[in-house]
Formats: structure tokens, sequence, C-alpha cells
């Protein structure tokens, strides 16, 4: 618990620091028009590793509504500096049929806290702009619905709890487009990836005709994002 309470310390302090750096004040954001606000909104699709040796488990619902709000800011001619907050959850459905309906079902709501690196340039017109990302985030929990069984026969389970919070690097490419002066729509594709195992379970059920399921979950955190984005730009046109 006190490493969470540092790490949460440690990133607290850089996004100020980062806002501070990059932001400056809002009368010069607005003068010059390098400050892009965004509400986006999408869909993640979660990635877990299953490893199932009968192969009569299936997952289901591992993709979920994600969104948050963000702020950029041009340091340098096409490059921009972002950070955010959005809400993750990280759930699942692990289900068997055959001989007996068993699930294991995963939820857990994590508070997202980026910091991307943005290229964005003009394409075709001078409303249409391609973006290419790169970036890191950390994920802390908001809260947990835990890890629930259901099953009419006994079952055993062992493994790790998962962790409070990780890191994920970030990839993306976009398009954005002003519809008409400061307002644009835009539509990403994110991939986040992590560096460490943060979810674990091994499962051992025996069933009603004496045979055996087990599988195992392993998930670092991975997942996949296609968003939707409202923008609004301060200042004038250039």
């Amino acid at each position: 618990m006190l490493v969470v309470v540092n790490i949460v310390k440690i990133m607290n302090r850089l996004i100020i620091i980062s806002v501070v750096i990059t932001l400056g004040t809002l009368d010069e954001l607005m003068a010059q028009k390098r400050m892009l606000v965004k509400y986006e909104i999408g869909v993640a699709h979660t990635n877990y590793e299953l490893v199932n040796p009968q192969n009569n488990v299936r997952i289901s619902d591992n993709n979920h509504a994600f969104h948050g709000i963000s702020a950029s800011y041009e340091v340098k001619h096409n490059f921009h500096l972002e950070t955010g907050l959005y809400s993750k959850y990280y759930g699942a459905d692990f289900y068997s049929n055959s001989p007996d309906t068993t699930n294991l079902i995963i939820g857990i709501n994590k508070i997202q806290i980026p910091l991307r690196i943005i290229y964005r340039n003009n394409i075709l017109s001078d409303r249409l702009y391609f973006t290419l990302v790169v970036g890191s985030s950390i994920l802390i929990n908001h809260s947990q619905s835990g890890f629930i069984f259901s099953s009419t026969n006994e079952f055993k389970t062992i493994g790790d709890e998962p962790k409070k919070s990780f890191g994920l690097v970030e990839l993306g490419l976009g398009i954005d487009y002003e519809i008409f002066n400061n307002f644009s729509l835009g539509f990403y594709i994110r991939s986040f990836y992590g560096l460490n195992q943060n979810i674990n379970i091994q499962y051992d059920n025996i069933n009603s005709d004496n045979t055996i399921t087990n599988y195992d979950i392993n998930s670092n955190g991975d997942f996949q994002a296609y968003m939707l984005a409202v923008g609004y730009k301060f200042g004038k046109r250039k």
C-alpha cells in the first residue's frame, strides 16, 4: 500500500509539473491557439491470455465503454504534449458450457492518467489533420467488483491479487477535422501495452462427471481503444 501511495504522489507531481510547463498561462494559450481540449468516448477491447487444455472455456464481455477528457498543448510546431483523465473498466466473463456451466467474472474499475507526445500535421486541406501518438499511462484502482465465481461444484483457485496500480505504454494514430472555427471532430485508434503481468488466476474444477476443467488467465492490462472525440481549440484560427 505504501508503494502505491508513493507512486500516486510521484505521478501527481509529474502531472502538475507537466501542466505548468506545457500549458503556461491561459492568456498565452488563447492568443497562440495552442491548447486543445477534447472529450473522448469509444470502445475498449481488453486482451486476456487464456490457457485451457480441455478447450471448453470461452471468454465474453471483454469489450466496454471507454471515455475521458484530455488537454494538449503545442510545445513546438506540429508537436504536442497531452495529458488527461479516463475511466477504464477491466472486465470479462469466462464460462464453460460442458459439462457444467462455470463462470468467473472479472471486474475492476481504474482511473487512467496518460502523458503523450503527439505529432499532428495537415493532410489534403488546412482543416484535416493526421496524428501519431506515443506515450505512457498509469492506471489506479477506483473500485473493484471483484472476482466472482458461479459454480455448482467444488472449485479451487490460486494466483496473485490484481495490482492496485500499473503502467502502460501507448501507441496510436488518428485524424482530426475542424468542422468550423475552433471546433473539431476526431477518430483515434489507441493501443496500450503492459510491461508486467497484473492479473494471474489459475482455476481447477471437478465436474459432475468427474472430469476436470482447468484454465489459467493472465493479463498485462493490454487493450485497444477506438475513440470518437469532440474538441475545442482556444484562440483565433490561424
